[in-house]
């Protein structure tokens, strides 16, 4: 189980938990024949994570978009955990700016 991120947790601190989860993700998707789009995604945006060159909200972001579309263009169907874990990692982009 992943610790809960506040509101105004960094960029580092995402990147972990989005790394853990990719990586869990992964591995479930690892016999799926009908993910492969999904699984080249989350592998390129886990080493992207991993690079550390662009800010890591806007790569979550950018990621968000991507998963997304995919899953509808392709009609991917996820199990219960699978679908769970990917929530959990879409989540991490909301940052709250409060004043």
């Amino acid at each position: 189980m992943m610790s809960k991120l506040n509101w105004f947790s960094g960029g580092k601190e995402r990147s972990d938990q989005a790394l853990a989860l990719i990586t869990e993700i992964l591995r479930e998707l690892d016999t799926d024949q009908n993910s492969q789009a999904l699984q080249k995604a989350l592998a390129n945006y886990q080493n992207e994570l991993r690079k550390e060159e662009r800010p890591v909200p806007f790569i979550l972001s950018q990621m968000n978009v991507e998963i997304s579309n995919i899953l509808n263009k392709k009609a991917i169907s996820l199990s219960t955990t699978q679908a769970k874990k990917l929530k959990q990692l879409l989540t991490l982009s909301y940052i709250r700016y409060g004043y």
